[in-house]
């Protein structure tokens, strides 16, 4: 498994590998941490506008999206992760490629954006 470290924090995104390489079907998984915010609820999005390397979203509109949003205070251990803490995934590749994404972040409660950022996914066959 190949494990995509996304950190969001004072208006910065660190995400890491970036681009990531992977062979197909190996499931990828994104952490998703945004540091200490007064904001209590936050929606985090995956996106690719222009194809997707993952066979179940191939008959999807254009835009592909994975939302997940983490309460502050949910009783999740977020020691590790800072205040707001969530994952993406285990996704399988299955059409080798380079593929852009996007990684969207919003206030949930408003749909303000916080933060848009567009890394690289880079997949090798066998």
């Amino acid at each position: 498994m190949a494990i995509i470290q996304v950190d969001f924090g004072d208006g910065k995104w660190c995400i890491s590998p970036d681009p990531c390489r992977v062979e197909v079907n190996t499931p990828l998984l994104w952490h998703l941490r945004c540091r200490r915010t007064s904001i209590a609820r936050l929606r985090w999005t995956l996106y690719f506008n222009s194809g997707t390397p993952f066979f179940e979203w191939h008959h999807q509109p254009q835009s592909h999206f994975l939302v997940t949003t983490e309460l502050q205070n949910s009783g999740i251990d977020t020691k590790d992760f800072g205040d707001h803490a969530g994952a993406v995934g285990p996704l399988i590749p299955s059409e080798p490629g380079t593929y852009k994404y996007g990684l969207r972040l919003e206030d949930a409660e408003s749909g303000e954006p916080i933060g848009d950022d567009d890394p690289q996914l880079i997949i090798v066959p066998y």
